[in-house]
């Protein structure tokens, strides 16, 4: 498997369309997947800030999962401070994917 990052396109003012979205959430992935740890910070600061809600959740939710993987301990005050204004969707996505953990793992909230 190859491994480097291929997200290097900005968007702005909501152009985003879905096979955008999906080119960044495929490339996030990706990158975890090649033990790269990408930052949800770099990829929501090439978005256009009308469309980071939308992003948030899907690379919030890849992040726990894939740390969850690695052994680690997720815990959503991780995350509060650095996305405050979208401390709602992190709490609910945080919730969704921990119901759907086969309980094996110690998250905290």
């Amino acid at each position: 498997m190859e491994c480097f990052s291929v997200f290097i396109f900005q968007v702005e003012h909501g152009d985003m369309n879905p096979f955008d979205l999906e080119k960044i959430y495929d490339d996030f992935e990706s990158a975890w997947r090649c033990r790269e740890r990408p930052s949800i910070d770099e990829y929501l600061s090439r978005i256009d800030e009308t469309e980071q809600a939308t992003i948030i959740r899907e690379l919030f939710a890849l992040e726990l999962i894939y740390r969850m993987q690695l052994g680690e301990s997720p815990n959503l005050a991780d995350y509060a401070q650095r996305f405050a204004k979208f401390y709602p969707v992190l709490e609910e996505v945080f919730r969704e994917v921990i119901s759907h953990t086969n309980g094996d793992q110690q998250v905290t909230g």
